[in-house]
């Protein structure tokens, strides 16, 4: 999976429309269920007392979701820092090509003591250099791409949580006249499953992080540009 900020914010939008869409219908639900049983002796009170445990689960499926959305901003960010340090790669590249170059031109306008001082100083800031984009800034570049396309295939996972959860959950309780609580159990279940793929990836990366010298802790756990879900702090 590439990472395309057009693609992204469909997905985003389609996580917001689809649990909207899973809000109305099962207030619809609710209402039509009320009225059609709630009257009843003995029965209605029960099915009051359902409705009111399957709202208070969508209830919280919404909360849930409005938190993980917080988080949003997260991949966006490291996508700009990937090009940011691939930008530091290619200035650095650049660098050496042009004290390669600096050092086949002059090579023969320096001669004496000042002439192998050059000489011996040159290559030495080419070598600094190439460690810069080799070590550092490629790597780098690297692990925000990748921990972008990590938090683009965890939000992927939640809308489509958020679809089954619509068509799955709430729709099929009312064309069968089920509950809606298996459907928000099933989305609880595939939320808890994409947080642990986020997670496994997000320290994938971290430990990628940590090789090139960089600690990501400031941008991968909340304490920078945005939050992950907790259990990846």
């Amino acid at each position: 999976m590439s990472f395309s900020m057009a693609q992204y914010d469909a997905v985003i939008s389609r996580i917001q429309d689809g649990m909207k869409k899973a809000v109305e219908e099962a207030n619809a639900q609710a209402q039509s269920a009320r009225s059609e049983f709630g009257w009843i002796p003995g029965l209605g009170d029960n099915v009051n007392q359902i409705l009111a445990e399957e709202m208070r689960l969508l209830k919280e499926a919404e909360r849930r979701v409005d938190e993980l959305l917080g988080w949003a901003g997260v991949p966006v960010f490291m996508w700009r820092m990937g090009d940011t340090w691939m930008s530091i790669a290619k200035e650095a590249m650049d660098s050496a090509s042009e004290l390669d170059r600096m050092l086949e031109q002059e090579k023969g306008m320096w001669d004496g003591r000042a002439g192998r001082k050059y000489k011996g100083a040159v290559p030495k800031q080419k070598s600094a250099v190439e460690q810069i984009q080799t070590s550092y800034a490629n790597p780098i570049s690297s692990s925000c791409t990748a921990t972008a396309v990590v938090g683009f295939g965890f939000y992927v996972a939640v809308a489509v949580a958020v679809a089954a959860l619509v068509d799955g959950g709430i729709s099929a309780a009312v064309t069968e006249g089920a509950g809606m609580a298996a459907g928000l159990d099933m989305f609880f279940v595939a939320l808890a499953a994409a947080i642990t793929e986020l997670e496994i990836g997000v320290h994938v990366e971290a430990r990628a992080f940590r090789q090139a010298g960089e600690v990501p802790d400031a941008f991968l756990s909340g304490r920078g540009h945005g939050r992950w879900p907790g259990s990846t702090n």
